[in-house]
């Protein structure tokens, strides 16, 4: 069974920002992810957050196994997404 995608307030904010050939691809990523996030998403250390790479871009998010929820917390560039 697929996760249901809930996206943060931040998260939207965060998209939209991007242009319209990024946004496409991570929409299809989070597509691809939602069925097995945790072959797409790696851990980080040191923070609650999982990643997914869509090219420069990384999304932060959180896996509630019990709800099978993903939530995607924060969308931005490589560089900046960390510094947080």
């Amino acid at each position: 069974m697929a996760f249901e995608v809930k996206w943060s307030a931040e998260a939207e904010k965060g998209l939209n920002k991007l242009p319209a050939s990024i946004i496409e691809r991570i929409l299809l990523k989070v597509e691809q992810a939602k069925v097995n996030p945790y072959y797409f998403m790696s851990k980080l250390i040191g923070r609650p957050h999982w990643k997914l790479r869509v090219g420069d871009y990384r999304l932060l998010c959180g896996i509630d196994n019990e709800n099978k929820i993903l939530k995607i917390h924060e969308v931005d560039h490589r560089s900046r997404i960390y510094k947080r």
